[in-house]
């Protein structure tokens, strides 16, 4: 099978960790500007998708080409054997960006595109389904196509149906828990939980469940799609994947009703017995048995929940929490570093965004 570039996106800021992400699979990385490229074949590709824990979209380069004018882009693009990427059943979102290029208006760009496309491929049927998404990059003469392998995107494990207040999204939570420098071989604690995605990904991680394993991607649908192969990748997968864990991981929350979302979540997520829930005050956190540990939490930020209040107390509340346990490293989110400052001997590791906010992972060591 032949290679072709790729392109893995990710939030800003977890550009190191995707890297290491992908060559732990035997590819090539380099990080980008809020992505890694890499190169692979159909297989990688969904690899990709499959295994990729804190990352977001993988997109295909189908194919590049030099045209400074509609006319040209479009014979250009009719030339691409799109057969192999998007079928006429299918319905088509195109999203075009476009620099210091005769091919600015990104509407017309679209029309043409698409016009091609559909030429190419024998028309489109007028009431498409399993909808392709392609990006097409303009930059002078030079025009890009990529295709999206993922459709929604890879934080989108399937298992957080229900959320509680202000959640970490699944691709976040798994960058701090590696970020905490967590072995997968010790007890991890999560005195703040809400919809419980920190103490779900870090019981999937540790019994190596593919993150992807349980979802639909965008590839399914390419026309050359082969079902027995991806079949077989995802039985290797779930094969291979611990039964239980051998040590504990908390979670509590000091509202009743994130316990039963938690719950719920990790049942769909199929770790609900690899996890204690509990309804607890930050200050009566339960700590399994044993010298150390992690303690990994996202407490509020002060935006949609802690709005207008001193958030300061309940960050010197997880510091104390910390200081309780001298075994245990300490891994959090904040988006003020004076929020931070209350945790003593904390130290930023990672900045990234959610949602459009600003938002930092710290760490505290043992």
């Amino acid at each position: 099978m032949s290679a072709f570039p790729i392109h893995i996106r990710c939030a800003p800021g977890l550009e190191a960790i995707v890297t290491d992400e992908v060559r732990a699979l035997g590819l090539p990385a380099e990080a980008l500007g809020a992505g890694v490229s890499s190169e692979g074949n159909v297989a990688d590709v969904q690899r990709l998708n499959l295994e990729l824990g804190c990352a977001q979209r993988v997109l295909v380069r189908v194919a590049e080409r030099k045209a400074g004018k509609l006319d040209k882009l479009e014979s250009k693009t009719g030339s691409i054997a799109w057969n192999k990427w998007v079928a006429p059943h299918q319905s088509l979102t195109i999203a075009v960006k476009s620099q210091r290029s005769r091919l600015y208006h990104s509407g017309a760009v679209d029309e043409r595109v698409r016009r091609a496309i559909g030429e190419r491929i024998g028309g489109w049927a007028p009431d498409g389904v399993s909808g392709a998404r392609l990006e097409v990059r303009v930059q002078g003469d030079s025009v890009t196509y990529w295709i999206d392998s993922s459709g929604e995107a890879l934080n989108r494990r399937g298992y957080r149906l229900e959320t509680a207040k202000a959640p970490l999204r699944e691709d976040l939570a798994n960058a701090l828990i590696r970020s905490s420098g967590w072995d997968r071989q010790t007890p991890l604690v999560d005195p703040m939980m809400g919809s419980g995605t920190l103490p779900i990904e870090a019981a999937r991680m540790a019994r190596g469940i593919a993150p992807g394993v349980d979802r639909e991607f965008a590839f399914e649908s390419f026309p050359t799609f082969e079902r027995e192969a991806w079949d077989t990748m995802k039985a290797a997968a779930r094969e291979r994947a611990k039964d239980a864990l051998p040590f504990p991981i908390h979670g509590s929350d000091r509202d009743a009703g994130a316990i039963g979302i938690a719950t719920r979540n990790a049942e769909r997520a199929g770790v609900a017995s690899d996890l204690t829930l509990t309804q607890a005050a930050i200050s009566a956190a339960p700590f399994p048995e044993g010298p150390s540990g992690v303690l990994v939490t996202n407490p509020p930020w002060g935006g949609r929940l802690g709005k207008g209040r001193d958030l300061r107390p309940l960050y010197q509340t997880l510091g104390k929490l910390a200081d309780e346990h001298p075994g245990w490293a300490l891994a959090f989110v904040a988006t003020k570093g004076r929020l931070a400052g209350q945790v003593e001997g904390s130290e930023k590791v990672l900045a990234t965004n959610q949602g459009g906010r600003d938002i930092a992972f710290y760490e505290r060591g043992v």
